[in-house]
């Protein structure tokens, strides 16, 4: 009973962690990367050629912040502009500081890029599409800000996501239980 309870609960955290995680940061093809950022040159924007069948385009943009910069800094705060043929169609705040990211590849202390995700967008229609980054605080003195871009990322069904934590919650409380049956 102890193992089939234990098998219960790595199924969920299957389902209900590692798929969903899996599925946000390696879901879709990716279409490339463009600098948006560098601290010699400046502020530049992106332009990038998208149809609808490129829909639905998850959005990350990579910040690198400097090398020796400490934690107990202010996070750094980008603004997010996307734009279609000169008509907006999304704007976001990102923020990076050093303890958190939905995605943290290292500490930023050592110059490593910690990566943040825009909102999807869900439909597109043919255009240039031009993204750019604008810095509202720079506490962790960002060296460089990269865009990527990835097509035909499907988002993640928040509905199996709970039923795999639900599965790995009764995984955990059944081999809790029979532990406890073993003692008595």
């Amino acid at each position: 009973m102890r193992i089939f309870c234990i098998l219960l609960f790595l199924v969920g955290l299957a389902i209900g962690v590692i798929w969903p995680w899996a599925q946000r940061h390696f879901g879709g093809e990716e279409i490339g990367t463009w600098v948006l950022y560098q601290r010699e040159g400046g502020y530049q924007s992106a332009k990038v050629q998208l149809k609808p069948e490129d829909a639905p385009l998850r959005i990350f943009v990579d910040a690198q912040p400097m090398q020796g910069v400490t934690s107990g800094q202010k996070p750094s705060v980008l603004n997010l502009a996307v734009s279609r043929d000169g008509v907006p169609v999304l704007a976001e705040r990102l923020s990076y500081s050093p303890k958190s990211g939905n995605e943290q590849r290292d500490l930023p202390q050592s110059g490593a890029v910690i990566r943040q995700s825009a909102k999807d967008m869900e439909t597109l229609q043919a255009g240039t599409y031009e993204f750019s980054v604008r810095a509202v605080e720079d506490g962790l003195s960002l060296t460089r800000a990269d865009l990527v871009l990835r097509r035909g990322a499907t988002p993640v069904d928040e509905n199996i996501t709970m039923m795999g934590v639900v599965v790995m919650v009764a995984g955990l409380y059944g081999f809790m239980r029979t532990r406890r049956r073993q003692k008595a």
